[in-house]
Formats: structure tokens, sequence, C-alpha cells
């Protein structure tokens, strides 16, 4: 699954705007309504994951790439929070999840608690089979990368009270 992932940290009225647009327009809309504001207006608004989101979501929940996993509160950071788009049938070009403003908070404040030892031990558990891939030392280090790169995204969205978006598209 070589999706590219983006958060996006979603005042009130965008996310009301997200939130009214039909399902299946819902990746339209992204592209056509947001992405350019954050990209040209709202840098601090963004933080782009790359590849490196998959690895994350399973070094934060149970190793599997899955809505729903239980283990709360940093199963939300990626694909936890309510499913958008994406978790069902004919969904799988486009991943959308929304995180509250109260989640934001709870997975920021457990993200800054995450250590390099922790995360390298979750990553090298990783089972290649479910990852796709060998779990390598490249890859831990640009999943770590990622990852430590997008805290100050999740503090700036939980001090501003903000919903935050992933996405993640072919």
């Amino acid at each position: 699954m070589a999706f590219i992932g983006v958060l996006f940290a979603l005042d009130e009225e965008q996310t009301a705007a997200l939130r009214a647009t039909d399902r299946a327009a819902r990746p339209t809309f992204i592209r056509d309504e947001l992405e350019d504001v954050f990209w040209y207006d709202r840098k601090e608004d963004m933080a782009e994951l790359d590849m490196a989101w998959n690895a994350m979501h399973r070094l934060l929940t149970n190793g599997k790439l899955e809505f729903g996993n239980d283990c709360a509160p940093l199963s939300g950071m990626i694909m936890g929070g309510e499913a958008l788009y994406g978790d069902r049938e004919g969904e799988d070009a486009y991943i959308i999840t929304w995180k509250s403003p109260e989640l934001v908070r709870e997975i920021a404040a457990a993200a800054d608690a995450v250590t390099i030892t922790d995360f390298r031990e979750k990553y090298f558990a990783l089972d290649p089979e479910e990852y796709n891939l060998t779990p390598y030392q490249e890859d831990f280090e640009y999943t770590w990368t990622y990852f430590r790169r997008s805290l100050p995204f999740w503090r700036h969205a939980a001090a501003e009270g903000k919903a935050v978006l992933f996405t993640a598209d072919r």
C-alpha cells in the first residue's frame, strides 16, 4: 500500500464543510477545497508523513493496518478516530479519518512520551508478512523521523483546539 499521508488541523468551519460533503465526494473536496489553503497559507496546520504513516500506525496500535485498533490514545494518530472514507468496499484509493479536538489533545500528550527505544522494539517486532516488508534499519529511521517531525504539529493543533484530519491517497 504505497499511499502518501498528510495530517491537517481543521477549524470548526472546515470540519463542518467536510462533514456536509457527500461521502463519495470527500476525497475531491479535500483535494479541491483544503489542500491549496494548507500548502500555501497554513503550513503550520499541516504535517506530511509521506509513506511513513503505514509503519507509524502499526507501531502505535496492534501491528495491523486496520481501522478501529483500540490502543488509545495513540491509535488515533493515523487511522483512528472517525473513518470518513476508506473503510468501505470501493473506497480503496483514499483514506480519510477525523480526530476530535479532545482526541487531538490526548494524542499530543501521549505522543511526546514515545521513546525511540519503544518505537524501535515495536518496529523490529513487525510481522514481515503483515507489513509486506522485512523491517530494516533505514525504514525504521525514516519512520521515526516522520513521527518526530509530526509532534510539533500535534502540539500546535492541540493548543489551538483544532480537529485533525488524516488523509492518504495514491
